[in-house]
């Protein structure tokens, strides 16, 4: 697809605006950073510090441009002229953390080809994006733990999922981001546990995590009764991701479709 066509919905979106959600008012009414920022106080702030409200049309025209620019000019436009000059001018002059970001770090940046990563999963063969990036391991030690708590063959009730499969999914989550906290990260600074990260996906390993999973929430996920060969650990954690659902919720339906 032409950069052209793809950027349009985008700034479509950042021309016209969207409808501000309760979700991301909730979101920057609990926010204790950006209220401190002047450009982000600014843009989702009134003058009283109260969050932008709930229904109101939420604009962004720069942005809008930045995207015209890239769509016409490719990744020079972001990389090299006005746009990098001013990310590292604002990096560099935050007025509570200053950063180091220099001007050449982002004219030498180069994307990176990476192979994916491949997991079997029922009579699929799943593929995603390998460490940096978290999400294809998360997704698939969450249906891993599903898969142990014998849940994915009728997830759906009347079309919705139920709550004991709700519950269920939760709880695979907290232990996977848990995991995630802990391990994944950019391959060239951590190493991978075990030095694989398909030890991360092992049956054994999901099925022990599992085994945590009660019919109670267990409010921060601990690590308990890890296998010592795969010398993994897992630390505190609260987080949940609505991708993550939408995206186990989706292959689990199409799994469903399918049986």
């Amino acid at each position: 697809m032409a950069w052209k066509e793809l950027f349009t919905p985008a700034i479509t979106l950042a021309e016209e605006g969207f409808s501000v959600s309760n979700r991301l008012h909730t979101s920057l009414e609990s926010d204790e950073y950006l209220r401190r920022d002047p450009l982000a106080s600014q843009f989702y702030y009134n003058d009283e510090g109260e969050p932008i409200a709930v229904g109101e049309t939420l604009k962004n025209p720069a942005l809008a441009e930045v995207f015209r620019r890239v769509a016409a000019q490719g990744s020079a436009a972001f990389y090299e002229g006005s746009v990098a000059e001013d990310i590292v001018e604002r990096v560099q002059n935050h007025p509570e953390r200053p950063g180091s970001l220099a001007l050449e770090d982002i004219n030498g940046y180069e994307a990176l080809d990476r192979e994916p990563l491949c997991t079997p999963w029922q009579q699929w063969e799943v593929c995603g994006f390998p460490p940096p990036s978290s999400g294809h391991l998360t997704v698939m030690q969450i249906l891993g733990m599903l898969d142990q708590q014998s849940l994915l063959e009728a997830p759906l009730d009347n079309g919705a999922p139920s709550s004991t499969w709700l519950h269920q999914f939760l709880e695979a989550a907290r232990l996977a981001f848990a995991d995630r906290g802990r391990y994944i990260a950019d391959p060239d600074f951590v190493e991978a546990p075990g030095g694989d990260w398909s030890l991360m996906l092992a049956p054994e390993y999901l099925e022990k995590r599992s085994e945590l999973i009660g019919e109670m929430s267990m409010g921060i996920a601990l690590n308990r009764a890890i296998p010592v060969s795969l010398r993994l650990v897992g630390p505190a954690s609260r987080i949940s991701q609505n991708t993550v659902l939408a995206i186990s919720a989706l292959l689990m339906k199409t799994a469903t479709r399918c049986q």
